[in-house]
């Protein structure tokens, strides 16, 4: 597995490597599926936008020949673009060399937090982002949704699931969200 993304896949606002999504994830996938070898390769850089992901497609992506990418993407676009639209055919361009290399893809659409929730286009990324899915043939793991469900039900609340900058997840949250990816 190749965990590609920005900086919710690099761990910022984790206590440490060990508690990313992608380690957490690698040893949920271990404990579930024993006497299988399992890799999961961390390819986050922070501030990434899909342009920037793509371009790293043949050094960070491709030689590990990966079963499952999980690409992590739209928050950074949602931060540093105006509109969401022209998105659309890069990332299309995007599953469709991944899984010309025989991958499957799962796309991670943003997380829910305030600096997420301040840009007017956040609905729309997520919609978007689930479009493009459907079209394309692969699966959304819809962290929006599922952090927004921990803050409607009353489960959480931002200071419990985010790091202190309003943004990033923090260890309880990113361990949940291995948990759920690895279901």
């Amino acid at each position: 597995v190749v965990a590609l993304g920005s900086s919710s896949t690099a761990g910022a606002g984790a206590s440490s490597g060990a508690m990313t999504y992608p380690s957490r994830l690698a040893v949920e996938l271990r404990a579930r599926l024993p006497g299988r070898k399992v890799e999961v390769r961390n390819k986050g850089i922070g501030g990434e936008t899909d342009i920037e992901m793509m371009r790293r497609f043949d050094a960070d992506v491709l030689p590990y020949k990966p079963d499952l990418v999980i690409w992590q993407l739209g928050t950074n676009a949602l931060l540093k673009e105006d509109g969401v639209t022209r998105d659309a055919p890069r990332i299309k361009a995007g599953i469709d060399r991944l899984k010309a290399a025989g991958a499957d893809v799962v796309l991670m659409n943003p997380q829910f937090a305030p600096k997420v929730l301040r840009d007017p286009d956040h609905g729309e990324m997520v919609r978007l982002l689930g479009a493009v899915a459907a079209a394309e043939g692969v699966a959304v793991f819809d962290r929006f949704a599922i952090m927004r469900a921990w803050i409607a039900s009353g489960a959480a609340d931002f200071g419990s699931i985010l790091s202190p900058d309003g943004l990033h997840m923090n260890d309880v949250s990113y361990g949940c969200i291995a948990h759920l990816l690895a279901d």
